[in-house]
């Protein structure tokens, strides 16, 4: 009875922490803490999509406007491969995406984002980001 009462007990705590892998970020910075804090912050769309090792993605954008970083046509940046491991799903084409991006010398493209930071859809950052932000300065076109 006891052995079966223990391996009921480790079977329960063995599916519990199974959420402890699950990505957990507290909530965003306001935008304007974001853009201080953030190495690059532009808007700009996936024009490709490439995995990188096991787990990670990188997706390089078509610059459009730029708020802070450099100020050229394209940029790549890593993400995390899936959502548990707090990964962007970006799309390639639309929709635009408002990213903030942190220097990270380790991955190939030198910036990286993740669904912690204030990286949103054009659309979802309308509401909020885009008003604070500003016009921004236009690049390429």
């Amino acid at each position: 009875m006891r052995k079966t009462v223990r391996l009921l007990f480790l079977a329960l705590l063995a599916c519990s922490n199974q959420s402890a892998w699950a990505c957990s970020c507290d909530s965003p910075p306001a935008p304007k803490e974001a853009l201080e804090k953030a190495d690059a912050v532009f808007l700009g769309s996936v024009e490709r999509l490439e995995v990188q090792r096991k787990f990670g993605r990188l997706a390089t954008f078509r610059v459009m406007k730029v708020w802070k970083g450099p100020q050229q046509p394209s940029i790549s940046v890593f993400t995390e491969g899936n959502g548990t491991a707090c990964g962007f799903d970006f799309e390639v084409g639309n929709p635009a995406y408002l990213v903030y991006a942190y220097k990270d010398v380790g991955k190939q493209g030198g910036y990286s984002t993740n669904t912690c930071t204030r990286t949103r859809t054009e659309f979802d950052a309308e509401k909020d980001d885009l008003k604070v932000l500003g016009p921004g300065i236009s690049v390429g076109e």
